[in-house]
């Protein structure tokens, strides 16, 4: 029996921690917790938003591009988004923009998950896919985004009456 409480006791502290994390929203970090998290990344960053705002719109591409490959979700948004609406003289890339998505939202940015949905929603790169659709609006309400909550009940209404 010793042994029995030794073995379960872990998975069930470990299930508490995860049904917990899972319904708190991501904490969003400052611009000093920011750069000592990543110092690199954050750099990088920065310095691709400095280079778009003095018109070196080609160096700022390079520092975004730079900061998304280094994991650093914040670029990966900006990227994704200049690739889905043609930013900042991006050509319009939904693979792309689909992509970088995916690498934010894989680390918990909700806005990059409410963009996802947003293109299933409208059908941008891909068929038109409702449940898709809200399944990424739910995460991104889950992860604090309010904005994704009235999408989830239009869709969610729209899925109902498709039921019936």
């Amino acid at each position: 029996m010793k042994n029995f409480k030794h073995k379960i006791l872990p998975v069930i502290i470990g299930s508490l921690l995860l049904i917990g994390c899972a319904s708190t929203p991501m904490k969003k970090l400052t611009t000093a917790e920011m750069l000592v998290a990543q110092p690199n990344k954050y750099a990088q960053f920065k310095k691709a938003e400095e280079a778009m705002r003095g018109a070196s719109r080609d160096k700022a591409i390079q520092f975004y591009r730079q900061a998304a490959q280094e994991g650093y979700a914040p670029a990966q948004f900006k990227l994704a988004s200049n690739y889905h609406f043609g930013y900042s003289g991006f050509s319009e890339d939904y693979g792309k923009a689909y992509y970088w998505y995916q690498q934010a939202s894989n680390q918990g940015h909700a806005k990059a998950a409410r963009r996802i949905g947003y293109m299933y929603d409208r059908g941008q790169g891909f068929k038109r896919d409702a449940e898709k659709a809200f399944y990424w609006h739910k995460l991104a309400f889950q992860r604090g985004n309010k904005h994704s909550q009235t999408d989830m009940f239009r869709l969610k209404s729209e899925l109902y009456k498709r039921s019936k």
